[in-house]
């Protein structure tokens, strides 16, 4: 019976979500309180083995929040040689250009999207370490350990190490300058980023958003 009870709650977990954002907006008033959420970078889908949904039902949420910050990084992994926050990477799990079809397909308001910047270089999702911080990526640079290249398609930088291996994809001041352009073009909101902790102790990443 638990299994049963704990199968029925997945499968209503975004309908559920909904809701609860409804709640939250009829007890916190526009103009007085601000609804925001945290979204994956995928529309709603059904459930791989259940009977409801997975992720947001964006579209039914949207009347309700202010706006969305998008997760737009952790899309891929240096393992694999793919990059984890690119603007458009066909071997990637998913990219920045998909991500603004889907929410464009669904009616979704573009000034209510804050696009997602991340403060470091993704690695693997399973082997240590998973990620490196914006500045361990610098200083890495900088002492010759790693080689920064840029990639025109995906819109990153990434490094690799002596031996020519992948190291991570990231974001800097060229790929920050790049996005910013398009997000303008595409009357995104602006920039959110994960997290402050990985920026330099000049805040570099912070002042290019």
């Amino acid at each position: 019976m638990e299994g049963q009870e704990a199968r029925f709650i997945i499968d209503v977990d975004t309908e559920n979500y909904t809701k609860l954002m409804k709640t939250l907006r009829d007890t916190l008033p526009f103009g007085d309180y601000l609804l925001t959420y945290a979204g994956y970078p995928k529309n709603k889908r059904k459930a791989s083995g259940g009977k409801g949904w997975e992720f947001v039902d964006n579209a039914a949420v949207e009347p309700y929040v202010d706006w969305i910050n998008v997760m737009t990084y952790d899309l891929g992994s240096a393992t694999s040689n793919t990059p984890h926050s690119a603007m458009s990477a066909g071997n990637a799990d998913w990219d920045i250009l998909r991500t603004y079809q889907t929410f464009n397909r669904i009616g979704f308001p573009m000034n209510k999207i804050v696009l997602g910047m991340p403060f470091y270089g993704r690695y693997s999702f399973d082997d240590a370490p998973f990620t490196y911080d914006y500045n361990k990526i610098e200083d890495n640079i900088k002492a010759g350990k790693w080689t920064r290249h840029y990639n025109k398609v995906w819109q990153t930088p990434y490094v690799t190490d002596k031996s020519g291996k992948m190291m991570c994809s990231y974001d800097d001041e060229e790929s920050i300058a790049y996005k910013a352009k398009w997000v303008k073009e595409k009357g995104l909101r602006g920039f959110m980023w994960w997290s402050q902790g990985g920026d330099t102790s000049g805040k570099k990443l912070t002042k290019a958003c």
